[in-house]
């Protein structure tokens, strides 16, 4: 298969471990593909079983586009149709977001 891209994409089931996942309209909107040739249809992606055993996981966050996304996961309402909510049950992760994704949760 051609064209494969590393990104997590939300899925109503959890697959535990990496595998091939079909891009949904939005990863294909993402700036990474803005330049691309051609645009992949499948992207490569860890599963939440290799991700959450890692020893520690460091999340960053970055630029306006991010503001809601991050909004969303401080909530922390724990979802398979957003992937990174499932950071909430490792014990060791650390967020750094910037002011552009943050200004509207920073206190």
């Amino acid at each position: 298969m051609n064209g494969h891209l590393g990104m997590n994409e939300p899925a109503p089931v959890l697959q535990p471990f990496a595998h091939v996942a079909k891009l949904t309209q939005q990863s294909l909107g993402h700036s990474m593909l803005a330049q691309a040739n051609k645009r992949p249809s499948y992207g490569l992606t860890l599963g939440m079983t290799e991700i959450l055993a890692s020893r520690e996981i460091l999340l960053l966050v970055s630029g306006a586009a991010k503001r809601q996304p991050l909004e969303r996961l401080l909530q922390r309402e724990i979802t398979t149709e957003f992937p990174a909510s499932f950071l909430w049950l490792h014990s060791n992760w650390t967020l750094f977001y910037d002011a552009a994704a943050g200004p509207a949760i920073a206190a």
